[in-house]
């Protein structure tokens, strides 16, 4: 095996304490889910210069990281990965027209995506990126609208954008 692929590790985020699924809350065995999906672009080698800033005096640096496959988070049942996981290939049908626009120079978006299922991939990823489980108002909200197709609240607003 040549130097650059040793250099390069699997990384993937657990959860050490609270090992229930973020989404149903149920203490099953966790699976790996892949944020965001390997559909768009999270299956390729990466470099990590910072996943977050910590702002903590006693917080330790954060060193560069090279990650083979992507970013993963073990935090969800393998039921809620899969639920999860079949509104991904409409997030690739909106990450490739997003694409499709760019290379034109447009920022109209050309062809039919279906949103509903672009925010429930997006929101359900969203839950899976948490490494603690918290009881506060959006989590639980998501958690209704993707588990009991219950309306998200009228105060809860999903944007996008491309650049």
């Amino acid at each position: 095996m040549s130097k650059a692929k040793q250099q390069f590790e699997p990384w993937s985020l657990e959860k050490y304490t609270d090992l229930r699924c973020n989404l149903c809350l149920l203490s099953k065995p966790l699976s790996e889910d892949h944020v965001p999906p390997r559909c768009v672009g999270n299956d390729k080698p990466v470099k990590i210069r910072r996943f977050y800033h910590d702002q903590r005096a006693n917080a330790f640096p954060f060193a560069i990281r090279k990650v083979r496959g992507g970013i993963t988070f073990k935090t969800l049942c393998q039921s809620c990965n899969s639920l999860i996981g079949q509104w991904d290939p409409e997030l690739k049908v909106l990450v490739q027209g997003v694409k499709a626009a760019r290379r034109r120079g447009d920022l109209i978006l050309s062809g039919a995506v279906k949103m509903g299922a672009v925010v429930r991939a997006t929101l359900g990823h969203i839950l899976a990126s948490k490494l603690t489980i918290d009881a506060s108002s959006p989590d639980n909200a998501i958690r209704a609208y993707l588990l009991n197709n219950q309306a998200l609240d009228t105060e809860m607003r999903v944007h996008m954008w491309h650049w």
